[in-house]
């Protein structure tokens, strides 16, 4: 049995350091979206190893059509997702 991802989001936000609290602060924010994300797909209690290869695509899109995202802030929160994914393939 793998790791929920809201639990990785939770060891992400608690182990990875960063030297500026708006970097952090707006990482958070990524990661909660993300999460939002989840919940409207019914995928909250999804497991990181059954994340489909195109989450981000997928996750872009909702950014997008469901939320109204500005194309800076769909950047930065994909940017984040891909960060936290290659975090949890590595631990």
């Amino acid at each position: 049995m793998g790791t929920s991802v809201t639990d990785a989001i939770n060891t992400f936000k608690n182990n990875v350091q960063f030297e500026n609290k708006n970097t952090q602060r707006l990482y958070f924010r990524g990661l909660d979206a993300f999460a939002e994300y989840l919940e409207d797909q019914d995928l909250k209690t999804i497991e990181t190893t059954q994340l489909e290869k195109n989450i981000v695509v997928q996750f872009g899109g909702w950014m997008k059509d469901e939320r109204g995202y500005a194309v800076p802030t769909r950047r930065l929160y994909i940017s984040v997702l891909r960060a936290a994914l290659r975090f949890w393939r590595a631990n």
